[in-house]
């Protein structure tokens, strides 16, 4: 796993962080739908985290590159500290 999949996970409930990292056509698969960077950090901001010990890994972390942009997917598995 590279450096910019560990930082996002280090600042995943930071949404000015995240904000940098994530590209502006970003979209996340959720259960309720697919929803874009503007409205996952609209939900970040209105809805903090927690401080929690749970620690969050990436696991079946797949990277497909086509030219510049890339498609990234995978799970997040979280481990109680």
């Amino acid at each position: 796993m590279g450096a910019l999949e560990h930082r996002w996970l280090a600042v995943e409930h930071d949404p000015a962080a995240l904000d940098d990292i994530l590209a502006d056509d970003f979209v996340h698969v959720v259960p309720q739908g697919i929803i874009s960077k503007s409205e996952q950090l609209t939900f970040m901001r209105a809805h903090p985290a927690p401080p929690d010990a749970t620690v969050r890994r990436l696991s079946d972390l797949r990277v497909r590159v086509f030219g510049s942009p890339a498609i990234a997917t995978g799970i997040v598995a979280d481990h109680r500290a």
